[in-house]
């Protein structure tokens, strides 16, 4: 496990967590990410990041402004039931 500290004033981990995912660049797997306030983050992955990797997630850090993930709401096609689906887009069908 490798860990990246940065100085961060405002996170979602959620949405962070959406956002380092969506990163295709970004391949090794995400263990988990801390936050202490006022601006202690750490973000652990299961292995060490590449150069590459190390610019991107430098990249999501930096565009990441810890607003909570919008909840989008879906209907069941098979009982009609309605259910929310956090994420970054709506999510398609």
């Amino acid at each position: 496990m490798t860990e990246y500290p940065y100085e961060k004033a405002s996170v979602n981990i959620g949405r962070l967590e959406a956002e380092i995912g969506a990163d295709e660049t970004i391949t090794t797997d995400l263990s988990h990410i801390n936050w202490k306030q006022p601006d202690s983050l750490s973000i652990f992955f299961d292995g060490t990041l590449s150069g590459g990797e190390v610019t991107a997630l430098d990249a999501v850090v930096a565009a990441h402004g810890g607003t909570p993930l919008t909840e989008y709401t879906r209907i069941c096609q098979q009982c009609g039931c309605h259910f929310t689906v956090p994420g970054l887009s709506a999510p398609t069908v």
